[in-house]
């Protein structure tokens, strides 16, 4: 598996905008306004979810993803939902 960049710098405020989707700032935007604090580091794109574990050891915290696209729920990449 090939090793990513990633700055083990963690933050606690949103990034500068240079480099950044309008979505991605929207988010940080949100989560100040409704006062949620935050953390994040930067890293190279990690193209599957395999490949976030070395940002899951950088954070200390396990990162979740979203199976199936939805935007209502998430889950550890190694649990899966069944519906009844």
């Amino acid at each position: 598996m090939k090793n990513i960049e990633i700055d083990s710098t963690i933050y606690k405020t949103k990034p500068n905008k240079a480099n950044r989707s309008k979505e991605e700032m929207d988010v940080y935007d949100l989560l100040e306004r409704l006062d949620i604090p935050y953390f994040r580091l930067d890293h190279d794109e990690t193209p599957s979810i395999e490949m976030c574990d070395q940002v899951e050891r950088s954070l200390g915290q396990k990162i979740y993803q979203d199976r199936l696209s939805h935007l209502d729920y998430l889950l550890p990449r190694l649990k899966t939902w069944k519906s009844i």
